[in-house]
C-alpha cells in the first residue's frame, strides 16, 4: 500500500475524532484569520482615507502611551507651508468626546478654507464655511443617533445644528463628527492648539524630496513627527494593542488545536500498534514511521487550517454586510492570508503529532504482535 494511501485511511478509520480534531483547529484559525483580516482592512481603509483627502504627510506628536497625539501650536503648519515641495497645510484637532450622553466618538475639528474641505462630499446639507456652531455627521454616526440636517446635537454640554452628513470610505470617518477647528478648540479649551497638521505636496514630488521634507520638518520642531499615513498607523498605540491582541488569542487558540491533535495522534497510534508493528517486520524503518505519523498530524491540521481559513473570510464579509455593521467592518483579502494561515496550521500539526511519532517510532516489533493478540 502507498505511503499516502496508509495517510487517509488511517484518518477515515478515525472519522469523528480526526473531524473533532480538523473542527478545533478550523475554529482556531477561522478566528485568527478574521481578526487579521479585519485588521487590515482598518488599516486598508485608514489608508485610503487620508489619500482620498488629498493627505500625502502627516506630522504629529505622537505619544508610545496615549492613543491621542499630543497637542501643537498651530503656527505650525503655517511655517511648513512655506517649505520647498509644500502645496497646501490643512490643521486639525481630534479626541474622543461624547454627542447627546452617548458613548464616546471621535471628532474632528478641521481647519476651515483648507483643502480638507474640498473632499468632503454630503450627501445630506451643505457646508457653512463662515458659521462655527455647526457641525457634519457621519452617516454612521447620523443613524447611530437618530440625527438629519438642522437637527441639534450636544457635544461635551455645547449644543450644534446639524449642518450636513457625509460619507467617506473609511468606517472611522463615517462614524465620526467634523466640526470647525475653533469650535473645537473652544470646546476643549485649547485655542490655538491642533494635534494633526495634513500636508498636501506638489504634483511633481519624488521620494527623495518627500524624505527631504521629513527630515527637515522634524529637525526644525522637535518633538513633532512626520510620517505617510500608513506609517502612523503602524506606530498607532491602539493599532498595535489590537494587532498584538488578536494575535495572541490566536495562538492561544492554536496552542489548545495543538493539543488536541497531538490527542488524536496518540490515540491512533494506541490503537494501531499491531498494524505498525507490522509495517516495521515488514523492513519499515522508524524514520518512516515517524513520517507516516507526523504525515496524519499535519494533513489533519491542514484541512482544519484551510476550512478554517475559509470560514473566517467568509464570516467577515458577512458582517461587513450585515445591517448594524455595515460599513464598520472592512476586510482586505489576499492569497497570501490563507497560505499564511495554512502553513501556520501545519506547523502547529507537525508540533503536535512530533510526540505520537515518536513514540509509535519506539516500539517494538515483538512487543506490538504480542499486544495486538
Amino acid at each position: 500500500m502507498r505511503f499516502l494511501d496508509l495517510v487517509w485511511n488511517n484518518l477515515a478509520k478515525r472519522a469523528l475524532p480526526s473531524l473533532l480534531t480538523a473542527a478545533g483547529i478550523a475554529l482556531a484559525v477561522a478566528f485568527g484569520v478574521s481578526t487579521i483580516d479585519m485588521a487590515r482592512g482598518f488599516r486598508k481603509k485608514f489608508i485610503e482615507g487620508y489619500a482620498s483627502q488629498g493627505t500625502h504627510m502627516i506630522v504629529s506628536k505622537v505619544s508610545r502611551d496615549s492613543p491621542l497625539p499630543k497637542v501643537f501650536d498651530v503656527s505650525v503648519g503655517s511655517e511648513i507651508a512655506k517649505m520647498e515641495a509644500v502645496e497646501a497645510v490643512s490643521g486639525m484637532f481630534w479626541d474622543l468626546m461624547s454627542i447627546d450622553g452617548a458613548p464616546s466618538r471621535v471628532v474632528f475639528g478641521s481647519e476651515k478654507d483648507t483643502f480638507r474641505w474640498q473632499f468632503l462630499k454630503l450627501v445630506e446639507g451643505k457646508i457653512e464655511a463662515d458659521r462655527a456652531d455647526v457641525a457634519y455627521l457621519g452617516i454612521l454616526t447620523a443613524a447611530a443617533l437618530n440625527k438629519s440636517t438642522g437637527d441639534a446635537i450636544s457635544i461635551e454640554s455645547r449644543t450644534f445644528r446639524v449642518a450636513g452628513i457625509y460619507e467617506k470610505s473609511s468606517p472611522i470617518d463615517n462614524n465620526a463628527v467634523i466640526l470647525p477647528l475653533e469650535a473645537m478648540q473652544e470646546v476643549l479649551g485649547q485655542p490655538g492648539k491642533i494635534n494633526f497638521l495634513n500636508i498636501r505636496l506638489r504634483p511633481d514630488t519624488t521620494p527623495e524630496v518627500f524624505e527631504d521634507l521629513r527630515m527637515r520638518i522634524q529637525k526644525r520642531f522637535r518633538g513633532l513627527r512626520a510620517c505617510r499615513a500608513d506609517e502612523l498607523f503602524n506606530e498607532s498605540v491602539g493599532a498595535q494593542a489590537a494587532m498584538a491582541m488578536s494575535l495572541g488569542v490566536s495562538a492561544l487558540s492554536l496552542a489548545i488545536g495543538t493539543l488536541g491533535v497531538m490527542n488524536s495522534v496518540l490515540m491512533s497510534v494506541a490503537e494501531r500498534k499491531r498494524e505498525i508493528g507490522l509495517l516495521m517486520a515488514v523492513g519499515w524503518r522508524r524514520g518512516r514511521i515517524v513520517a507516516l505519523i507526523l504525515s496524519e498530524a499535519v494533513v489533519l491540521s491542514s484541512l482544519g487550517g484551510l476550512a478554517g481559513a475559509v470560514f473566517g473570510l467568509a464570516a467577515v464579509e458577512g458582517l461587513a454586510r450585515f445591517g448594524p455593521l455595515r460599513g464598520k467592518i472592512q476586510g482586505d483579502f489576499s492569497l497570501d492570508l490563507i497560505l499564511g494561515a495554512l502553513a501556520i496550521a501545519a506547523a502547529f500539526g507537525l508540533i503536535g503529532g512530533l510526540l505520537p511519532s515518536l513514540r509509535a517510532a519506539g516500539l517494538q516489533p515483538a512487543d506490538t504482535m504480542r499486544d495486538g493478540g
